[in-house]
């Protein structure tokens, strides 16, 4: 197996390229190509009462770790209050879903790592009223 070279990299902060992803404001630190495949990197700033609706991701584990704001996230059958520090893991094929439980407009649950490109979550995992 050929491993790719890999290149160092900064990004500070407010940068990286940033998308919209089911309503959240999406900034990539880094893709999975960037890192070899271990990893993508982003974070997601989410408003009052909106978030990642249940779903789940066939490919991929992601963890979660909430910088500012507070966020209901339910992993599997159990949902819990994650607020500045707190960390999910979630192992792939696990039904979760995240919502900004604050007040804040710039609350942000990451950042978040998976093994894909969160541009391709959404063909890779599965939304519905899981």
């Amino acid at each position: 197996m050929v491993i790719p070279a890999l290149n160092p990299q900064s990004i500070g902060p407010g940068g990286g390229r940033v998308y919209r992803l089911a309503g959240d404001l999406v900034t990539v630190k880094a893709t999975a190509a960037e890192s070899g495949g271990a990893y993508a990197l982003f974070d997601a700033r989410t408003a009052p009462a909106g978030g990642a609706p249940a779903h789940l991701q066939r490919y991929e584990d992601e963890a979660v770790y909430v910088l500012e704001g507070t966020y209901a996230a339910r992993v599997g059958a159990e949902t819990h209050e994650l607020g500045p520090g707190a960390y999910a893991f979630v192992p792939r094929e696990t039904v979760h879903a995240f919502t900004n439980r604050g007040h804040n407009l710039r609350a942000d649950a990451g950042p978040r790592l998976t093994g894909r490109d969160p541009r391709a979550l959404r063909h890779g995992s599965r939304y519905s009223g899981c």
